[in-house]
């Protein structure tokens, strides 16, 4: 592969140091890396791609942050809040401990190895609504694979410890890491995902006041993995989580912030593990995408070569049309 130029080295090194940090390095159970260069390498098409491409057909993607010389796009940084109490750090993982155990218990979600999602998205794009087929394979906790079926093809996004990659009818892509880094966090947003980091070393979670939104009384408690930050509305009656909210960019129209939230619904018990077949997503309260889920399997069997990550291709290059034979010389009449 080509060096980088120093433009990339420096958005590189730029992206390293602001991110969360590895997964791996701080012990969190749940990681995927996915990332793309495909605007660049590959055209308008394979960007239109990343906007369609939900973690697990239920998280949106979370559009990368610009290096510090593009400010106007920049996030302000967060302001600084209070030290949390033991008091509300115990009241914190008391409130996540009865999600999880709402969504399946920790017998079901802790030793969870795979989970195979297959189901169909309305996603709002540049050139309107857009209803696509998904199948989603995950086994926890690095190997992320996804296989979006839009009108020109199959586009296939793969990520697992070794790297990352896009395919489809223009070729392959690498993921370069800005971007995977950030679409790692929006798939930590799956709400079984987020549970199984509960235990991590570097995970947090704040109580917050209730809340009442359509009609309904919500418990809210913030969860810390690493720095990013989400914020888990919980069904006081049942405990399942039934709203997520962060802060994110649009993908519609990258570049401006605001608050994304996803609501779940249509909860199944599937083998003990309780999970919402039905995800609807918004940008400052307008709707993005509408998920319905068709199927869930869970510790299905997932070979290597689900995940095995490619070289970098480029289209295959329209065969050569085979050489003209010379036509023979044409025959001198006898005289």
């Amino acid at each position: 592969m080509a060096a980088l130029s120093p433009e990339s080295a420096e958005k590189v090194q730029w992206a390293r140091s602001t991110a969360a940090p590895r997964w791996a390095d701080c012990e969190i159970a749940m990681q995927f890396r996915i990332e793309n260069e495909s605007a660049r390498r590959q055209g308008v098409v394979w960007s239109c791609v990343l906007a369609l491409l939900a973690a697990a057909g239920l998280a949106q993607t979370s559009t990368p942050t610009r290096p510090p010389a593009a400010r106007r796009h920049r996030i302000p940084a967060p302001r600084e809040t209070p030290t949390p109490t033991d008091a509300q750090l115990a009241q914190g993982k008391a409130l996540v401990e009865k999600a999880a155990q709402a969504m399946g218990g920790a017998s079901v979600i802790d030793p969870l190895k795979t989970l195979l999602l297959k189901g169909t998205s309305r996603r709002s794009t540049v050139a309107g609504e857009i209803e696509v087929s998904q199948t989603t394979w995950i086994r926890f906790p690095y190997h992320y694979r996804q296989e979006t079926a839009l009108p020109g093809g199959v586009v296939t996004l793969v990520v697992a410890p070794t790297g990352a990659f896009l395919e489809g009818s223009l070729g392959s892509a690498e993921i370069e890491e800005d971007q995977r880094r950030s679409i790692e966090a929006g798939i930590l947003r799956n709400p079984i995902a987020l549970l199984k980091t509960r235990m991590a070393y570097l995970f947090r979670a704040v109580p917050s006041p209730p809340v009442t939104t359509g009609g309904r009384r919500l418990e809210r408690v913030l969860t810390l993995v690493g720095n990013e930050a989400t914020t888990l509305f919980l069904d006081p009656q049942t405990g399942r989580i039934v709203r997520l909210e962060f802060p994110g960019r649009e993908e519609v129209k990258p570049g401006k912030m605001g608050l994304k939230a996803v609501v779940f619904r249509d909860f199944r018990e599937v083998s003990g593990l309780v999970y919402p077949f039905e995800s609807e997503g918004f940008f400052n309260g307008k709707r993005t995408f509408l998920t319905k889920l068709e199927s869930v399997k869970v510790n299905e069997p997932m070979p290597d070569a689900l995940f095995a990550v490619r070289a970098q291709q480029s289209p295959a290059p329209a065969a050569a049309p085979p050489p003209l034979s010379p036509s023979p010389a044409p025959s001198r009449p006898e005289i």
